[in-house]
């Protein structure tokens, strides 16, 4: 997928189970995905992605917990395509054992929090 962090998401909500009458993302009806949760989690909105994403959906051997992956905040992908190396199941209590933070671009962050507060002082 080449899209920015908000399409994906977009693409996530567009394949849901939610009605298709419901506004302003519509989803399939009854097949598709259940859990929102599952959705990328966009750095304070932005179209770049947090560099802790704390609920990718299941797997098999997960038994039912989610993981918990450091990714690239332009790409979305796990950092290095690694999931063995920076992908771990979250505790079972939920979130995550690691920050992830050695992957949070400081660019990337004062580019999104420059906007953030052009956008307040308007």
């Amino acid at each position: 997928m080449a899209e920015d962090c908000q399409g994906a998401r977009l693409w996530v909500q567009a394949r849901s189970k939610m009605s298709q009458d419901v506004k302003p993302i519509p989803g399939l009806g009854h097949f598709g995905a259940d859990m929102q949760i599952f959705a990328p989690t966009c750095f304070l909105g932005s179209k770049y992605y947090d560099w802790l994403q704390q609920s990718i959906h299941p797997d098999r051997q997960s038994q039912g917990r989610s993981y918990c992956c450091c990714v690239d905040m332009v790409t979305g992908r796990t950092e290095n395509d690694d999931d063995d190396v920076h992908c771990a199941l979250s505790k079972e209590t939920g979130g995550c054992e690691s920050s992830c933070m050695a992957f949070a671009k400081n660019n990337l962050i004062e580019e999104v929090m420059a906007a953030k507060d052009a956008e307040e002082s308007d």
